[in-house]
């Protein structure tokens, strides 16, 4: 039995046994549940005081009502002396009964020394708040949970008769609800000098076991959680708030549309947490349960970042999946991440600036900033991390540049860059013939400025004059080999093939009447499929 309704309890006993004294009848009695009497082994022999619901029994030998029937002692006998005989059977919903508790052989039985004849239960419960003080929460709740106690002992004994029946005991039972509501709100109202937010959510809790009618349950929890939400800051405390306002409320992770009047109720719930959810409609309350989930899950993934610079970003894919009715709060974090992962852009792996761009690119559709951050990257590593004898690195570097930029000039700056320093190089060589230049003597051309031209290259020949015509002027960019193959109406004429750190490059080459088309594919070492990542022409001359 938990605490309160053991007060309640023992409150109505006191005041039952009180009255019995005061009326003159003596020391006083054990109060006594009737359903325990035959369990008390100790109370033999000692007056007992028994509060159910019962009638008077009618004897045809005594031609009297000469005994008492109580709801919940059905195996104990409560005699009535002569003196207390009756011709007929008072009015009496309930009886309190007063006498000597025996037992032997024959059985249990109660040797009455007085009796009240009483009311219904509800009129006893209202009769006795309406003559307490509304300062009285102690006795307010004790009689209500009197109520519940016995509205629930005597459904139970309804049930074992016929589980189909409805509850008699409903009206009793909303009855004492609401008194202990009054009392709920009235406590919440004079809450201690210190840790009022836990004083209010026990209040809450209890309100909710005792299932009290909404919305005082919701509005207590609402105005402890709001209190405890103003006052925590680290990340494990909003933790700790988040899974209580879970556990109170199922449903409000879920996003509620706007309610009407919104900008009304929310100026209320502002100023006073549990009257503005106390007076607004289920609607509202309902996106009022969301916002408060809302409003401590956005702080907890605030201090999550704040906590851990670096995982800003995967901090702002929580926002995003949590939050979807809050895309500038995601948006907002993924600024800041992307500003503090991209501060030293130089010190960056491929991987990381590919991750970053991206974001750029799927979450803030900005692709011209992932184009700025590739230059930048690029641009650092070009300037600052090149070894000015790495023939290798330019050739590596330049492919970069063409895969991630289109950039096909600094590509071949690069390489030009690196035949200087490693002149004769077949690798070098490879890569400019695959931008597009010829050697003339020490130096390379391109191929459109070339004395010779490029007829002089026995790999490029003219297409049949029955080869179907390729298209040209469709972008090919992410395409792969069979799209490519459609589009341009058939194989290359050429294929190159270059691998250099982690990354494959593969060149189709389409000899065509007027121009030599290259499509440059890239297959990188954590992607398997290849895709076009640039095209482009190189005219053709003749001599």
């Amino acid at each position: 039995m938990n605490h309160p309704l053991r007060v309640g309890l023992a409150v109505a006993g006191w005041l039952l046994a009180l009255a019995t004294l005061a009326s003159g009848q003596g020391a006083l009695p054990a109060v006594v549940e009737p359903d325990a009497l035959t369990k008390r082994q100790d109370l033999v022999g000692k007056e007992v005081l028994i509060d159910d619901r019962g009638g008077f029994q009618y004897h045809g030998e005594t031609r009297s009502f000469d005994e008492i029937n109580l709801r919940r002692a059905p195996d104990v006998q409560f005699k009535l002396p002569k003196r207390l005989w009756l011709k007929s059977s008072p009015t009496a919903a309930a009886v309190k009964v007063r006498g000597t508790l025996h037992h032997d052989a024959r059985g249990w039985w109660v040797d009455v020394v007085s009796y009240e004849a009483l009311p219904t239960d509800i009129d006893r419960l209202n009769r006795a708040v309406s003559q307490l003080g509304r300062s009285d929460l102690d006795g307010r709740e004790a009689w209500a949970r009197w109520g519940l106690r016995r509205a629930d002992e005597f459904s139970k004994l309804a049930r074992q008769r016929d589980p189909n029946k409805p509850s008699a005991e409903n009206p009793l039972r909303a009855r004492a609800r609401e008194i202990l509501a009054d009392v709920v709100r009235q406590q919440g109202d004079r809450p201690p000098a210190k840790d009022a937010a836990d004083h209010w959510l026990a209040l809450a809790r209890r309100a909710r076991a005792d299932s009290l009618a909404e919305p005082e349950p919701s509005a207590q929890a609402h105005r402890a959680c709001r209190a405890l939400l103003a006052a925590t800051t680290t990340a494990e405390g909003l933790s700790a708030l988040v899974a209580k306002i879970e556990a109170f409320f199922p449903n409000s992770a879920k996003p509620t549309g706007v309610p009407a009047d919104w900008a009304k109720w929310e100026k209320a719930y502002a100023a006073q947490p549990a009257d503005g959810y106390r007076a607004a409609d289920p609607e509202t309350r309902l996106a009022l349960d969301h916002r408060l989930w809302a409003d401590a899950t956005q702080k907890l993934l605030t201090a999550r970042a704040a906590d851990d610079p670096k995982s800003t970003l995967s901090v702002a894919e929580d926002a995003a999946r949590q939050l979807p009715d809050r895309p500038e709060f995601a948006a907002g974090l993924v600024e800041r991440g992307l500003s503090d992962a991209t501060h030293d852009v130089g010190r960056l792996r491929q991987s990381e600036v590919d991750a970053l761009a991206t974001t750029y690119r799927d979450q803030l559709h900005q692709p011209e900033r992932a184009t700025a951050l590739y230059k930048s990257w690029l641009d650092d590593q070009k300037d600052h991390r090149l070894s000015p004898r790495d023939a290798e690195g330019r050739i590596a570097l330049a492919d970069q540049y063409q895969s991630l930029l289109n950039d096909r000039a600094t590509a071949v700056t690069l390489l030009r860059a690196a035949w200087k320093i490693d002149p004769g190089s077949r690798e070098v060589a490879d890569a400019l013939r695959r931008y597009g230049l010829k050697r003339t003597q020490d130096d390379w051309v391109e191929l459109s400025r070339s004395t010779k031209g490029p007829e002089a290259d026995p790999s490029h020949r003219e297409p049949p004059q029955n080869e179907p015509k390729r298209a040209t002027g469709d972008s090919l960019l992410n395409l792969g080999p069979d799209e490519v193959r459609i589009r341009m109406s058939g194989k290359p004429d050429r294929k190159v093939l270059v691998a250099s750190q982690g990354q494959v490059t593969e060149q189709w080459i389409y000899v065509l009447p007027k121009q030599w088309i290259y499509v440059n594919f890239v297959r990188k070492a954590t992607d398997s499929r290849l895709h076009v990542v640039s095209r482009y022409a190189v005219t053709r001359t003749t001599r």
